[in-house]
């Protein structure tokens, strides 16, 4: 039978529901059963009747209770419990109160996680029961006041801290909000008033402190006839006087991931890295060791730990997918979000040159050729300290070495007592991820020794006993230790210059390697080329080709390698999230050792880049499908890299012109500006190519990606040779050129000259029947006329242009027409419609990650907040700004001049220092918090409109 809650509302007016059915009862109906909630014990008919008709005779009074029970028992079912002389509502079915909800979570609330006291503060809508009038029932109105001033007060307190937390933090929109909730409930409280004037004075809205000063001394006069306190007017005489200043918001302390298991035996191994960290003469600590051994783990608690002691907080960099050491300070200077720069080594330099940051570089054995310069690094940034994890040394003056031992394993001549053994680190950590797999399985009398064997057999090594663990699943622990006996035998085959753990490792994946089928082993090895993961379909592919080779004379079914991807599943060999198939980085260089050794690596990677580089060359990226193909495209950005990577290396000239060529639009698309130029230009220098239309299409993508970049010299270089190679074969893209060459003209300010450019790419779309085509240099030339002022024209074209986008379903370019349009119709005043065509391009944009049209919807909603909403503008101009570094795409020149109108509008219309600090503030905002804001500020814009 189902059992439904009923929900008793008591904080704020009395609500009560049944199910989903608000009950419709009379107010003394509704006070009984908060009373009967509140209370949560039985109570008699007599003392109920009392307390509801206290001004009654006892008779009356319990005449007018037996009226009203038939009514409650109908609404409330078998939630009241009539007796022949209690009433009480029954403990056996769910009962929701809300005071007890907010009195758990105040008692849950500690001082460094407040968590709980805001859930407990969300349930405090008002004054306990209040707006509920009751006549003749003093007693009833004497309980009501007493609980409702414990309630308040304790309300009350939770907002002094949680407000003082949030202070502290440089929180300042939640401190607000928990300040004004405050004086909501108590106007009259200086403390109160004097904590909110501090916050604005704090958070830089100086005026706005002294004007609420003003407005706590007639509150004050008004309700109590009172003065301000001494102290409430001396804070006001400090701040006006500027002695409490103004506090930015503080930059993320790190960017470290939270970990998802705990990290078990490393307490002594924490305690000396972290004590090696703090030394004030050590700047490099390289944590070595074999991989499996933790040493990430390590790092990254490591590095939790030290947060507080760097100024600068703590900063990760994954090396994971680097294999290029020429892409290690890119990498590096994208992560701390850089702007891109031909020399960015340099740039890091200028960077770190005034920060104390501890900076973790993580997986740098694939890229130590790139070790000599973490030395420059260091020398150039004094306050700078690396901690880097590496399974070779880098062999670097002044680094400091630091073996990550295994986990302790057990003494199995003296095995100790249950309890402590479950408290061995190898011991622990087996058990856990043997539970993983196998949730009953428990350390026993009977399999402790054995248990204590595998991980003494394994020496403690962390991936050795999650591998073996895995297998816990289908094997009891004495199979298991019998298996893993016969294989030790293979502790020996790995590199005779390795050492002996490393040995150790790979007979570890060895051994869950030979437990495989043959036909599951050839999968396995052959997935190792994949980077970043593979769908069924690529899988099937690449490691299973069809017809058959010499190297795969039998290619299984579907169904077949369905059960060979479960099997490295089941042994912790492979990972699967979201339809795809990944390895740890350990696992996948064992795999690439083993094809190799096979002799079939060249070929698996040949089979590999052929059917990544077809996908290059199948993705739409204009047209309706373009938000997919851009989002698979992302998934496979890993394996893209390696697929170019091998024609570049094989000189495959054709190959990677014509991926190259198909991929420019999602590095365009995608804001990966510097990278796609990269890829462009290596694949024009390779020898060897004809003057092909997949060459001229190269080398249109590389003068796009050129002129995002403000390198208009460059852009017009490269446009103007892949006019010449169309112009030669026939004409074939000709039209889509000349719009570029016109993009750059444009940007340039010449716009007679891009206005030519344009029609004459326009005549030729329209000659050619390519209506979308057509749009691209239409909507282009709205951009001209809007800037030579004809703003009626500009309209309309671009509302013909956006037309054409939506009727053909293309994301990126509906994006890009929403923003122009929406500068035009703002330039005409008529606000509402811009900020409908902001919000439908910020949300649109966000979802396929239109990189530097996103700065300008930002941009956009800024100039259209500026007048009335001047510091939540400077919050977006700033969040713009960090957001156009981090991705290495300047704001155009022909942008400027709305921008500089806008930008003086909300100037005059703020306070100057807080609209710097409101900017600050802005900046410290990732892109999603921002656009989150920008949403919320266009929704509330548009409602004064409506």
């Amino acid at each position: 039978m189902l059992r439904v809650a009923l929900d008793v509302l008591c904080l704020g007016p009395p609500r009560l529901t049944l199910g989903r059915k608000v009950l419709t009862l009379s107010p003394k109906a509704q006070a009984l059963v908060c009373y009967l909630a509140v209370t949560g014990r039985p109570h008699s008919r007599e003392e109920l009747a009392g307390l509801l008709w206290s001004e009654l005779p006892e008779a009356a009074a319990r005449a007018n209770l037996r009226t009203m029970l038939p009514s409650l028992r109908q609404a409330l079912g078998g939630h009241l419990l009539v007796e022949r002389d209690k009433l009480s509502l029954n403990p056996r079915l769910p009962i929701q109160l809300d005071l007890a909800q907010f009195l758990a979570g105040l008692n849950r609330a500690s001082e460094t996680d407040l968590a709980d006291l805001r859930a407990a503060l969300k349930l405090y809508r008002g004054d306990f029961l209040a707006g509920l009038r009751l006549e003749g029932t003093s007693l009833f109105e004497d309980w009501v006041v007493g609980q409702r001033e414990r309630y308040r007060l304790l309300a009350v307190q939770a907002l002094h801290l949680l407000a003082a937390h949030h202070t502290e933090k440089r929180e300042y929109g939640a401190a607000t909000e928990a300040l004004g909730r405050l004086l909501e409930l108590e106007p009259w409280r200086e403390d109160g008033h004097r904590q909110l004037m501090t916050l604005l004075a704090q958070s830089g809205q100086r005026e706005a402190a002294l004007a609420h000063y003003a407005r706590c001394c007639r509150l004050l006069a008004d309700q109590l006839g009172a003065e301000p306190s001494p102290e409430t007017t001396r804070l006001y005489q400090q701040i006006e006087a500027g002695e409490i200043a103004a506090r930015p918001p503080p930059p993320p302390r790190h960017n470290l991931p939270a970990a998802l298991t705990p990290l078990l035996g490393r307490g002594a191994e924490l305690g000396q890295v972290g004590d090696l960290l703090q030394e004030t003469s050590l700047r490099l600590l390289t944590l070595r060791g074999p991989g499996g051994v933790g040493k990430t783990r390590l790092a990254l608690a490591a590095a939790a730990a030290l947060v507080d002691q760097f100024a600068d907080g703590v900063h990760l960099v994954s090396l994971a997918s680097i294999t290029s050491p020429g892409l290690v300070w890119p990498a590096v200077a994208q992560s701390l979000g850089l702007k891109p720069q031909a020399e960015a080594l340099d740039s890091l330099k200028e960077h770190l040159r005034h920060q104390q940051l501890l900076l973790v570089l993580d997986n740098f054995e694939q890229v130590i050729p790139a070790a000599p310069a973490l030395s420059e690094l260091l020398a150039s940034a004094p306050g700078l300290k690396l901690l880097v994890t590496s399974r070779r040394l880098l062999n670097l003056y002044g680094e400091h070495s630091f073996l990550v031992p295994p986990l302790a394993v057990p003494d199995l001549a003296r095995l100790p007592a249950l309890a402590v053994l479950r408290d061995n680190p190898a011991v622990a950590l087996f058990c856990e991820r043997a539970r993983a797999v196998r949730p009953s399985f428990e350390l026993s009398e009977a399999n402790a020794s054995t248990v204590a064997t595998i991980c003494v057999r394994l020496d403690g090594l962390p991936l050795a006993l999650e591998l073996a663990a895995a297998r816990i699943r289908v094997l009891e622990p004495g199979a298991l230790l019998t298996r893993l006996s016969r294989s030790l035998e293979l502790l020996t085959s790995g590199p005779q210059d390795a050492s002996a753990r490393q040995r150790t490792l790979r007979g570890a994946i060895a051994w869950s390697y030979n437990l495989l089928s043959p036909p599951e082993q050839r999968l396995f090895t052959a997935l190792g080329v994949f980077t970043g993961g593979a769908t069924p379909e690529a899988i099937a592919a690449v490691c299973h080709p069809d017809p058959p080779t010499e190297s795969h004379p039998d290619p299984p079914t579907d169904s077949q390698l369905l059960e060979h991807l479960s099997a490295l599943l089941d042994a912790s060999l492979l990972q699967q999230a979201q339809g795809r198939f990944s390895m740890l980085e350990t696992i996948r260089a064992f795999a690439l050792e083993e094809e190799a050794t096979k002799g079939t690596l060249p070929q698996t990677k040949a089979r590999h880049a052929g059917y990544f580089l077809a996908l290059t060359r199948q993705a739409q990226l204009t047209g309706p499908e373009q938000e997919a193909w851009l989002n698979r495209l992302n998934l496979e950005r890993d394996n893209l890299r390696a697929a170019l990577q091998w024609a570049l290396d094989q000189g495959q000239a054709e190959a990677a012109l014509a991926s190259a060529a198909a991929l420019w639009r999602y590095w365009h698309m995608q804001s990966h500006l510097s990278e796609g130029r990269a890829w462009l230009e290596g694949a024009l220098a390779l020898p060897g190519a004809a003057e092909s239309l997949a060459r001229a299409e190269a080398l249109s993508g590389a003068g796009v990606l050129a002129w995002m970049q403000s390198d208009y010299q460059q852009a017009r270089r490269r446009l103007l040779e892949s006019l010449a190679i169309r112009q030669k074969l026939g004409g074939e893209g000709v039209a889509h050129t000349l719009n570029n060459l016109g993009v750059v003209s444009y940007l340039q300010e010449a716009y007679t000259e891009a206005r030519g450019e344009f029609e004459e790419s326009l005549a030729l779309y329209r000659q050619q029947g390519d209506t979308l085509g057509a749009a691209r240099p239409l909507g282009n030339l709205s951009l001209v006329v809007y800037l030579q002022g004809d703003l009626e024209r500009a309209r309309t074209i671009s509302e013909e242009v956006l037309s054409i986008f939506r009727r053909e379903g293309e994301a990126w370019s509906i994006v890009t027409a929403l923003n122009n349009l929406a500068r035009v119709v703002k330039r005409q005043g008529e606000q509402a419609y811009a900020a409908a065509l902001l919000e439908e391009g910020l949300r649109l944009g966000r979802r396929i990650g239109a990189g530097r049209v996103l700065a300008d919807l930002l941009e956009k909603t800024a100039g259209l907040l500026a007048s009335d909403t001047p510091l939540y503008a400077a919050r977006l101009w700033g969040a713009a700004e960090a957001y156009r570094q981090r991705i290495g795409a300047p704001m155009e020149t022909v942008s400027h001049r709305d921008y500089q109108h806008d930008l003086k509008t909300a100037r005059a219309a703020s306070c100057p220092v807080s609209f710097d600090a409101a900017w600050t503030m802005g900046q410290a905002l990732d892109f999603d918090q921002a656009a989150d804001e920008a949403l919320e500020a266009l929704g509330s814009y548009a409602a004064t409109f409506s």
